[in-house]
């Protein structure tokens, strides 16, 4: 127990530490982003500037500050910048992903070869300055060309979810596919060397974020005819199930990594809040099983029924108390 109480007692320090950090994140990518769009001059979508900060924020805190915690320090002032120039290629090219405007090669060309793409308006030429200034940093680092191949492929594959008969297997491999490379990649462009231990905990951590994030995005994926593991599960254990298996991987991967146990729980800390936000989502589908006797068609449920809200007191304390039970080394 005695041992127990310095991890409890650091937890809410931890997440405090992360919600103030989210907050002041944003603070400073929004900031930031006024600035590069003056500079070229163009101006982003507001949709598109609050996935920047969101996502920015998210990775900043709970993905480099987590890990890079491993090496006694936090990211350095270009670190910062570059994963800023990271999520903003992401961002963009989700849209382009998403637009139906461009075609399999363009696409293409736009991720392997930037600095010859025929650029047609800012935001492309937006996006193609800082892919070449990542590529620049990143190119010769050992792995990396293979990652963000796999990465495009596994955007590519992700179209393959719109298809009502895809098999739940191809499902599975597609969603820790593009959740896992998406982090690793980012790893890359921190001054770090390689280490396949560790990398692994980066991929599996993405895996664990997709996941999350189809959990939570049930309602606007079914509208927009989306398939994922979540918004097919016909009862909660399955979904509870897979997340659980997920979670265990990572922790095993982590108690595998050459640092020592300080370093690795403090790790679990911070990064619990990934998984902890799932399970508190899965609790809401928990509630609708047992109002139903079974989880109802989730196409016929109104939005109100799907969406977590984590501005509830109640879903908070959830939280709170998934991450201090998840969050512990065993």
């Amino acid at each position: 127990m005695r041992s127990f109480l310095p991890s409890l007692i650091s937890i809410p320090i931890e997440l405090v530490d992360i919600a103030v950090g989210i907050w002041l994140d944003k603070r400073w990518v929004h900031k930031k982003l006024i600035q590069l769009q003056r500079e070229h001059p163009l101006s982003l979508e507001p949709a598109t500037i609050q996935k920047i900060e969101g996502r920015h924020a998210i990775f900043y805190n709970i993905i480099y500050k987590s890990f890079l915690g491993l090496y006694d320090r936090t990211p350095g002032d270009e670190e910062k910048m570059q994963l800023l120039y990271f999520v903003i290629c992401v961002t963009l090219g989700d849209n382009f992903f998403d637009s139906n405007t461009y075609s399999r090669e363009q696409l293409y060309q736009l991720a392997f070869y930037p600095e010859a793409y025929p650029s047609v308006n800012e935001v492309e030429r937006f996006f193609i300055k800082y892919s070449i200034l990542l590529n620049q940093y990143a190119a010769s680092k050992p792995g990396y060309q293979h990652i963000i191949r796999e990465l495009y492929q596994s955007q590519v594959d992700s179209l393959r979810q719109l298809d009502p008969t895809i098999p739940g297997e191809t499902l599975a491999e597609i969603t820790y596919r593009k959740g896992g490379y998406s982090i690793l990649v980012s790893r890359f462009y921190l001054d770090l060397l390689e280490n396949k231990t560790e990398e692994l905990c980066w991929y599996q951590m993405g895996a664990l974020i997709q996941l999350g994030n189809d959990i939570y995005d049930v309602y606007k994926d079914l509208h927009e005819g989306i398939h994922t593991l979540p918004n097919r599960m016909q009862k909660v254990k399955e979904i509870e199930n897979e997340l659980s298996t997920r979670m265990q991987e990572f922790k095993a991967s982590v108690r595998s990594l050459a640092v020592s146990d300080r370093k690795k729980k403090k790790l679990l800390r911070r990064t619990a809040i990934i998984y902890a936000l799932s399970f508190t989502a899965l609790d809401q589908y928990k509630i609708l099983e047992n109002k139903f006797g079974d989880l109802p068609d989730l196409k016929t449920l109104p939005r109100s029924a799907l969406i977590i809200d984590m501005e509830l007191w109640r879903n908070r304390w959830t939280l709170m108390k998934y991450v201090i039970s998840l969050s512990r080394l065993e």
